[in-house]
């Protein structure tokens, strides 16, 4: 027998970006373009051929006869698969300063969609080495089968900072998640965050306190999302397909039919959505030999995601 296989494979990515730093009303702005692009088609062929061997047995000094690898027939099986991905990411990006004022921004959409399909059969009971095909085989033991799934999803994500002399300092973001997993009507989710923060190492008052290097005061708040252990289309009820081997008695007129639900299907299906208030302390001293760092925190998971058997 032998065992063939073929792949084909194609990586592209680039990314393109202009500075605006010439304008100078737009200085601090730049736009960026990414794509990011895999493919790859591979394709088996495994033919193994069956023979008779025979073993010997001296104490009954016959010869046993025995199927090669378990194989009684000739069998063939070729599979065939297809997938590619494709990430596009613009984005702008903004920081200048205006005297003691800073001033920072990012905004940005992405898209990622991935494609996928596979293909199997085999046969059995094939009179020669060459040519071989599924359509050469004499019984066919097993259907063909195969898969296919075509997923995506898109995000807008923005973040605004600004900080004062660089101690005070406060950041707004918010991200807006679309995936396929979820029902149309629920398909985004909405996940804002803010921070605020104080460096007291900055203050006058602290000017004497030369064993400190830095210390800020942190706050926050923001919510994330979570998707992770849905199926794809987790929102769609489906069935099984119950199929019939035409070629066997009694089956010569059947037709395919709906099996039981292989997935219940629940459109009222949201994101899980994490909620987290944050208090922390971040201490440096001794010229950065000894660092210290405090959290306080409250967490809290809405409409969590859980299979139930």
């Amino acid at each position: 027998g032998y065992q063939n296989q073929v792949s084909y494979r194609a990586e592209v990515s680039s990314k393109v970006e202009y500075d605006f730093d010439a304008i100078r009303p737009l200085k601090g702005l730049k736009a960026s373009v990414f794509m990011g692009y895999n493919y790859l088609h591979t394709t088996d062929r495994n033919y193994l051929e069956a023979y008779q061997i025979f073993k010997y047995d001296p104490k009954s000094m016959t010869a046993l006869q025995q199927t090669s690898l378990g194989i009684s027939e000739n069998n063939f099986n070729r599979s065939s698969s297809l997938g590619w991905n494709l990430m596009l990411r613009p984005q702008l990006t903004y920081d200048r300063e205006f005297g003691k004022h800073n001033v920072s921004g990012l905004f940005l959409f992405e898209r990622y969609n991935t494609y996928g399909e596979t293909m199997t059969g085999y046969k059995k009971g094939f009179f020669s080495d060459y040519p071989v095909d599924i359509s050469t085989g004499l019984a066919e033991s097993n259907p063909a089968s195969g898969s296919f799934n075509h997923t995506g999803m898109a995000s807008f994500a923005g973040r605004i900072s600004y900080a004062y002399d660089k101690r005070y300092l406060a950041e707004l973001t918010f991200r807006a998640d679309g995936s396929y997993k979820f029902a149309p009507e629920d398909r985004w989710g909405y996940f804002p965050s803010v921070s605020a923060a104080w460096r007291l190492s900055g203050e006058d008052f602290m000017k004497d306190v030369t064993w400190t290097d830095d210390l800020k005061i942190r706050i926050s708040w923001g919510q994330s999302g979570n998707q992770t252990g849905l199926s794809d289309y987790a929102w769609v009820k489906m069935f099984s397909t119950e199929y019939y081997t035409w070629t066997e008695d009694g089956f010569d007129k059947a037709v395919p039919a709906v099996g039981s639900a292989t997935s219940i299907g629940y459109e009222d299906l949201k994101w899980e959505t994490t909620t987290q208030t944050n208090l922390g302390i971040d201490w440096t001293m001794f010229g950065g030999r000894l660092t210290a760092t405090v959290d306080a925190y409250y967490k809290y998971t809405d409409d969590m995601l859980m299979t139930v058997d």
